[in-house]
């Protein structure tokens, strides 16, 4: 029920309501009437107002000083700016309208049009294998600071005449000519070599620095007398780099022992090429542009377990690489031995390259041995070995793999840069060429610039300095490739576009491979006969880490004895003086006979009497008390024992000639060669097999 006093009010408002709002209203009107009639007019006379009038055009025209102006703008606080300045700036460095080009091609990329790319797919390396070997590399000699040393002595002005017959002159640190590695601030341009991936990356920076400013020059946005000055140091470097090139500076080399590891193999290059294809749509573009080839490695342990995969250590490989003074020959022609996937040969001044070409990519005429050294004509040395007839040198070939190399391709400066510095002649396997290849293209264009093979099938080949004796690795390699899709809009979903580079997948391992002890005794036979069957002939093998020579000698012992002693031996040379003979060599293995079984055993008169061979086992305690097994089995069939054998001999043969590249025995061939599949005939007594 509603409230009695609220509804009175109610009624009251809707009765009385109406009158009491047109009273207000009536009351209001009166209000202004009066307010109106008694307010005072407006007292304006036509001649003030013309007067007035003369007054504000007066203050309109009155001249102001400057003074008075700023000051007043001064104490607003506004302060002087400084567009006198910018505008200066802005004349000086103008716009260039090359900097403000699109990206990609203006496309709407359409489903079946044809214009979407896709990630291009990337393989593996085939055929890998691995092989070991020592000898002394011949290198740049280097002060405390890495720096090379000038050589200043009397024999040096022959050392350059010499220098400048050599073929590959410069390799990859090409510090002949007084350059060191540059030319022109291009570095590693000096001795018209190949050069490392590190040289390339810093070669292919400075090139695009010398392009962007040749199109300020040409684009009329900077001239030579508004480009940045050069430091003092730029000027004393640039003087010191002259009056080297002018005085032809030779720099000290000396030949330094190492320890490696070759992984060699193939690449489908077909493969990658029709992955490109598929990716790209168009067949102009469809090759892949190589950056290296990765690797890792696992180490044994002394429990046998594998270690962990972990890097091979490629700036230690390139502090060799980079101080070449001359690299070793080639026998797989440049086509197939693309610089971004191929390690280069360092030129050996002791030793000899073993498992470092590809059979079926060598040319079938360097393939072949010469009549003259075919059986006899290598006996003892390093393409023979038990077991193996005329056909031993065909039948050792194999494979390769890389860290960055870098061989071929010519005339890749003057295409990149239109500079025309030819193609760096016949007997570089690069030369100018090189720089410029490779280098990849890092923006969204299509740009071809870079080494190339047409060729079905390439070499990789990874060269590891960085491995220890007696002890035993296996490997992986992969392929890097520089990303085609790097900044592009018309891709698929999915594509990577942001890196610059596209890493395959890793190949499958290698099989094991063991870095020989710088002394190592391997058990050859029995020394004795039926009443001394425990004395045993083993082979001692001496590598010398400062020179770089392998020595060889045979040496008895029986248990409790210690395998090998202070004796002298032939030593080879590399200058042509001939051997040494009689030097002493300490051939003491620190191994101690712990027992041997095996050797001549009788035959029961009831078989027809005399005697047989078992072959030898022999346990072997090591100065850390570990015990090793050798065994006359494995051992006489050793691939890494026997090529050290056979390069001994062949050097004690070859030391009658001063050392060249691609030397052995005067016929030109440089390496032992290990068979692909299909194999070019067996490897015999060797024992290392074909695939």
């Amino acid at each position: 029920m509603a409230n009695a006093a609220v509804e009175k009010i109610k009624a009251i408002g809707l009765k009385h309501g109406e009158k009491a709002v047109i009273s207000l209203s009536v009351l209001l009107f009166l209000l202004f009437v009066v307010l109106a009639l008694t307010s005072k007019t407006i007292d304006l006379e036509p001649e003030a107002l013309a007067k007035k009038a003369e007054q504000a055009e007066s203050n309109l025209s009155a001249q102001q000083k400057v003074e008075d102006i700023l000051a007043k703008l001064e104490s607003a606080g506004i302060t002087k700016s400084d567009f006198q300045t910018a505008v200066d700036k802005q004349v000086a460095s103008s716009l260039n309208p090359n900097d403000f080009k699109v990206a990609s091609k203006w496309v709407t990329p359409e489903p079946g049009a044809g214009l979407i790319r896709d990630q291009p797919e990337i393989i593996a390396p085939e055929e890998l294998y691995v092989f070991p070997g020592r000898g002394g590399l011949l290198m740049f000699a280097l002060n405390e600071k890495g720096e090379r040393i000038p050589d200043t002595g009397p024999d040096a002005k022959d050392t350059a005449k010499r220098g400048a017959g050599r073929r590959n002159r410069g390799g990859y640190g090409s510090g002949y000519g007084g350059m060191d590695g540059e030319m022109s601030g291009m570095p590693g341009m000096g001795g018209g070599g190949p050069m490392t991936p590190r040289q390339k990356e810093e070669a292919e920076k400075a090139r695009k620095a010398e392009e962007a400013r040749l199109k300020r020059v040409l684009s009329g946005s900077a001239d030579k007398a508004k480009e940045k000055p050069k430091t003092k140091e730029e000027l004393d470097r640039e003087k010191a780099e002259a009056e080297a090139a002018k005085a032809q500076v030779v720099y000290k080399e000396e030949t330094k022992g190492h320890r490696w590891v070759v992984i060699s193999g193939t690449l489908d290059n077909k493969k990658m090429k029709e992955n490109w294809l598929a990716a790209l749509k168009d067949p102009s573009i469809a090759y892949p542009n190589y950056a290296r080839l990765e690797a890792e490695r696992q180490t044994r342990g002394p429990e046998g377990a594998w270690g962990p995969w972990e890097p091979v250590d490629a700036d230690k490989n390139l502090d060799v690489l980079d101080n070449l003074p001359e690299i070793d020959e080639e026998l797989a022609p440049e086509d197939v031995r693309l610089s971004a996937l191929v390690d280069p040969l360092p030129f050996l001044r002791a030793g000899y390259w073993s498992g470092v070409h590809v059979a079926h990519l060598v040319p079938k005429e360097k393939r072949e041995v010469p009549k003259d050294a075919a059986g006899g004509g290598f006996a003892g040395g390093a393409f023979m070995g038990p077991g193996m007839g005329e056909g031993g040198m065909s039948a050792m070939m194999k494979a390769g793999g890389s860290m960055g190399g870098m061989s071929g391709g010519k005339g890749g400066m003057g295409m990149a840069m239109g500079m025309g510095f030819g193609d760096g002649g016949e007997e570089m396997s690069g030369g100018f060429g090189s720089l410029g290849m490779g280098g990849g293209s890092t923006g969204p264009t299509d740009d071809m610039n870079f080494e190339k093979s047409e060729q079905p099938e390439v070499m990789v080949r990874s060269l590891d300095f960085t491995v220890q004796p007696d002890t035993t690795y296996r490997y992986r390699v992969r392929i890097v490739c520089y990303n085609p899709n790097y900044l592009r809009s018309d891709v698929s979903a999915g594509t990577d576009t942001e890196s610059n580079e596209l890493k395959g997948p890793w190949s499958k391992p290698t099989e094991e491979v063991t870095v020989p002890a710088d002394i190592a005794a391997y058990a050859m036979n029995v020394a004795g006969d039926a009443k001394r069957p425990d004395l045993v002939n083993y082979q001692v093998i001496r590598w010398d880490p400062d020179t770089g020579h392998t020595v060889v000698r045979n040496d008895m012992a029986a248990p409790g004895e210690i395998v090998g002693e202070y004796a002298t031996a032939e030593l080879p040379s590399s200058d042509g003086a001939g051997t040494t003979k009689n030097k002493a060599v300490d051939f003491n293995s620190r191994n101690v006979v712990l027992d041997t079984l095996g050797g001549l055993r009788p035959v029961t008169p009831a078989l027809g009497g005399g005697s047989f061979e078992v072959p030898i086992v022999s346990m072997l305690v090591r100065p850390d008390g570990t015990v090793t097994v050798r065994s006359q089995a494995f051992d006489v069939s050793d691939e890494v024992r026997a090529d050290m054998d056979a390069n001994y001999r062949q050097a004690l043969k070859d030391s009658s000639k001063r050392r060249q590249p691609g030397m052995m025995d005067g016929s030109g061939y440089g390496g032992m060669m290990m068979g692909g599949p299909g194999g070019l005939g067996g490897m015999g007594g060797m024992g290392a097999g074909l695939r």
